[in-house]
């Protein structure tokens, strides 16, 4: 009997749709079996052929003789006899048709598999050829970036230089209370500057202006801000900044601190650095800042160079500094994008 099919089915459905097909087309054939043999085995004894002397009449009341376990199992109505000729042509035909059956929806799912395969290549193809573009335009946009990084570090550079040329005559000076007030402030600090240095003539003693750092006052009990003092002569300040290294200044009693007035930029910079520079001062090693950013060690004849991007650690136990196990290098610059290189390991 021919597999009706209305209509394409997916691998799953198909599965399911043969498995109860098998199953209905071999209980058709088992039912056929226990059918004849059903009727075989109760068919009466008195209308058996064999039966003509009446002794069946006779026979039903005595008591069945044994079986052997074959002979049962050859006439137990519930395992049926062997089958006929007839059934045995219908499950042979039944499995001839499964097996057609089978055949033709293997080389039907077959061809599937292979379309789809194929059509798998193609898109992959496709995708391939977008995944070059992809990598070819990544590649042009990290090289202009990292050419935009090298510009913009080199601009930042310039404008931090500049900025620190600007504040080369100035002096940022620390501790003076708010109570004195700003337009006292250079006739202060004069008088205290040119007690501790009368070497320097009078006429070399000028302020162009001197004023607080602009941010709001603090609380009252707050550190009071610092003080920015620009003189007109740089040697000026590079007296006053030389003799308060040796000696601090006390204008009114006021115990002050005298720093180098220097761009926000370097000043954070050399915040990052300062577990470093701690390390040299307390190992009694020379050093100063120097532009571009790096530090100038004066630990033998010849200066050394520390810059940002060496090896700091190595750098440090060179000139015989032990470091501490919870030591951390100050970070690293910024870094460049990587480029994708086209080798058939990355594809």
């Amino acid at each position: 009997m021919p597999i009706p099919r209305s209509r394409p089915m997916r691998s799953g459905c198909m599965f399911v749709y043969f498995r109860v097909w098998t199953r209905d087309r071999l209980l058709q054939g088992f039912r056929l079996v226990r059918h004849t043999t059903f009727l075989g085995a109760h068919t009466p004894c008195h209308e058996h052929p064999n039966n003509t002397t009446g002794q069946g009449d006779r026979m039903s009341n005595r008591r069945p003789a044994k079986k052997s376990p074959k002979e049962a199992l050859s006439t137990d109505p519930e395992w049926g006899t062997p089958p006929t000729e007839a059934t045995s042509s219908a499950i042979l035909q039944s499995l001839a048709e499964v097996k057609g059956y089978l055949a033709e929806e293997i080389k039907r799912t077959a061809a599937e598999v292979k379309a789809e395969i194929a059509a798998i290549g193609v898109r992959t193809s496709h995708v391939e050829k977008k995944l070059d573009v992809v990598v070819e335009a990544h590649n042009t946009a990290a090289t202009l970036t990292n050419k935009l990084l090298t510009h913009m570090t080199e601009l930042e550079l310039e404008l931090e230089d500049i900025s620190n040329r600007s504040r080369r005559n100035n002096l940022r000076i620390r501790g003076l209370p708010e109570s004195i007030e700003e337009a006292d402030l250079e006739k202060i600090l004069i008088e205290c500057f040119k007690h501790s240095l009368p070497a320097i003539p009078d006429h070399l003693w000028v302020v162009d202006r001197v004023h607080r750092a602009l941010r709001a006052r603090g609380p009252k009990n707050s550190p009071p801000r610092d003080v920015i003092m620009r003189l007109h002569y740089y040697k000026t300040k590079e007296a006053i900044l030389r003799h308060s290294r040796a000696q601090a200044y006390e204008p009114e009693g006021n115990t002050i601190q005298i720093y180098q007035d220097i761009a926000l930029a370097t000043l954070l910079q050399r915040k990052e650095w300062k577990p470093v520079t701690d390390l040299l001062r307390t190992s009694g090693v020379r050093f100063a800042w120097g532009y571009p950013f790096k530090i100038l060690v004066f630990n033998s004849p010849k200066p050394t160079v520390l810059l940002p991007s060496m090896n700091i650690p190595a750098f440090l136990a060179d000139l015989g500094i032990d470091l501490a196990s919870d030591f951390q290098a100050p970070p690293a610059n910024m870094g460049t994008l990587s480029l994708i290189e086209d080798t058939e390991e990355t594809r």
